[in-house]
């Protein structure tokens, strides 16, 4: 992971931490832009109204200080973000965007990986939870299975 970081970063690739001086919304139409461009499963989920949802939640968690937003950047272009919420001093993974034609040769999405996962520690977050789903990449940052429980509360339970 280090030897791509390092590949990125001489390649000119930054973090881009938005902030409330940012246009959340033309940074989420960013965001789900490359979200669409990920996966045909991704693209085929993000609905018009799942989009609109997403514009509202980073809008309401911005105002409330929880949302996270990242970017991988090089020559000015994002080729990867992470949509997260930090709160109560952990890191929520809620869902990531790359453009798989877009510098698919410095790793965009396990470099962006290890800068949010590093910014988590300078931050002094005690947790970086990738939440459900069992795909290969979290498991090489070194996640860990835990149990989901659901539980359905009806009258007279």
């Amino acid at each position: 992971i280090r030897r791509k970081m390092r590949r990125a970063q001489g390649a000119g690739a930054y973090l881009r931490v938005i902030t409330a001086e940012d246009d959340i919304q033309t940074e989420v139409d960013r965001f789900l832009e490359l979200m669409q461009k990920s996966t045909f499963e991704k693209g085929a989920w993000l609905t018009e109204a799942r989009a609109a949802v997403f514009h509202e939640v980073a809008a309401a968690a911005l105002e409330a200080g929880t949302l996270q937003m990242l970017f991988f950047v090089v020559n000015d272009y994002p080729a990867a973000a992470l949509f997260n919420f930090d709160y109560e001093g952990r890191i929520w993974v809620y869902n990531s965007g790359l453009d798989p034609e877009a510098f698919g040769h410095l790793s965009a999405g396990v470099v962006l990986s290890s800068w949010a996962i590093e910014k988590a520690v300078e931050d002094g977050r005690q947790v970086f939870d990738f939440l459900r789903g069992n795909e290969t990449y979290k498991y090489r940052f070194g996640a860990v299975d835990t149990t989901i429980h659901r539980i359905q509360i009806g009258r007279g339970s």
